[in-house]
């Protein structure tokens, strides 16, 4: 029986592990969220940033810049930033 989870909290249950998701269960992400709430809401966004070579990860800007702003500063197609971190966010929530 699950209980109640702490945001990325682990349980056991018969042989597996559950990991309650930071980010609470609502898609899709917007050009208003912070940065830093996308990242430390769901971990594997991280690798997006990286890929479109977005240094967000450990920048001290990062907990008052909007996913809008961050392309804005990295010169990034924010359409496409943003679907590429929508398609993380399926995967992990399917």
């Amino acid at each position: 029986m699950l209980r109640n989870l702490a945001p990325g909290q682990r349980a056991h249950c018969a042989g597996r592990v559950t990991i309650q998701l930071r980010m609470e269960k609502r898609m899709p992400i917007g050009f208003d969220d912070l940065v830093d709430d996308v990242m430390s809401g769901a971990p594997e966004t991280i690798r997006v940033f990286l890929e479109f070579k977005m240094r967000c990860v450990g920048c001290p800007i990062a907990c008052f810049h909007t996913v809008d702003d961050a392309c804005r500063e990295h010169g990034v197609d924010r359409d496409s930033f943003l679907n590429a971190l929508r398609a993380v966010l399926a995967e992990i929530m399917a």
